[in-house]
């Protein structure tokens, strides 16, 4: 009866059933690359988020311990380390790799891709 009330309901949309199934599944897609991304993501901002809170900066590469077991980057997870202010952390997914800025301990945003630093920290296109 539900499947039923759902196809009616969805062949009165623009796009009909297959739109609507379409957009379905492009949400259980999407839930699917954010639980394989955002736990790397989270972790590592965790950590820069924390390391910043102590010191009132961001980390260097030097700074990382390779010996220390809770130091460790997690698979598929890079950071480019743009100032003592501000860094990006991108995690690979299903669809592609998706990048996180961070800056002065504060979550700026979460874009597709690997774009590096950004040029302008003040201004930080295309976050």
């Amino acid at each position: 009866m539900a499947i039923g009330g759902w196809t009616i309901w969805a062949m009165s949309t623009p796009g009909g059933v297959t739109a609507r199934t379409n957009e379905l599944w492009e949400r259980i897609r999407g839930g699917v690359e954010s639980a394989t991304a955002d736990p790397q993501l989270r972790r590592a901002e965790e950590a820069m988020t924390a390391w910043y809170e102590r010191t009132g900066e961001y980390p260097d590469r030097s700074d990382l311990d390779p010996e220390d077991p809770e130091g460790e980057l997690p698979v598929g997870l890079s950071i480019a380390f743009c100032s003592p202010r501000h860094v990006v952390l991108s995690a690979l997914t299903g669809r592609g790799t998706v990048s996180r800025l961070l800056v002065d301990g504060e979550r700026i945003g979460d874009i597709e891709g690997a774009p590096g630093c950004p040029v302008d920290p003040a201004a930080p296109a295309p976050w």
